[in-house]
């Protein structure tokens, strides 16, 4: 009877803690889950976050002017318009707040395309301005053809580049040059009277 006993306990003692033994298996093995889990969505978390940090920067590269303003450039030509032959480039450079730049190395280049149509090869010209100070700069160049031409201006400072600007003009190809007929009109008699024939004076 005290042997039965025994083996009762035993067996009990057995089970008991078998049952805490997979209790702290269980236990163990949902900590695991559970710390897997955190690290899975921290890893996500910061991912995404890397990823949406990465876009602000990328777009803010991209689009420069919605983080810092760069400063403006106004051309004009003389004369104006431009014209076929040679014709100087008038430069205003200022910074954001409207104040002229000075010491920067202003270039201005003229492009037409080829015309295979018209057997004309492409054309450039480029004008390397001089400092006038107060945020002028002056050049001068020759311009092969009327037409349309496509310009680019780009200012430099210390190396760097701190101003672009893309335009088109239209050149004109030749001057008209406007007579008084008033004051040509005795000439035109008098060049007349002498080229008709005798007698019909």
């Amino acid at each position: 009877m005290d042997l039965f006993v025994v083996d009762q306990c035993s067996a009990l003692s057995f089970l008991y803690l078998t049952k805490k033994r997979r209790s702290m298996i269980n236990s163990h093995s949902r900590s695991r889950v559970f710390s897997a889990l955190c690290q899975f969505v921290f890893s996500l978390l910061f991912v995404t976050a890397g990823t949406g940090l990465s876009t602000l920067v990328a777009g803010a590269q991209d689009n420069p002017s919605t983080t810092q303003k760069k400063p403006s450039i106004t051309l004009t030509t003389d004369p104006s318009p431009a014209q076929k032959g040679t014709n100087k480039v008038h430069v205003r450079l200022s910074d954001p707040a409207g104040q002229p730049i000075s010491g920067a190395k202003v270039t201005v280049t003229f492009f037409m395309p080829a015309m295979p149509s018209m057997n004309m090869a492409a054309m450039k010209t480029v004008v390397k301005s001089t400092d006038k100070g107060a945020g002028m700069y002056e050049g001068q160049g020759d311009l092969g053809s009327g037409g349309i031409w496509q310009i680019t201006i780009t200012a430099r400072q210390n190396g760097q580049i701190i101003a672009t600007k893309k335009l088109t003009i239209t050149a004109k190809s030749w001057n008209v040059t406007v007579i008084d007929a008033e004051v040509m009109a005795p000439r035109v008699r008098c060049f007349a009277m002498l080229r008709e024939p005798p007698g019909l004076l």
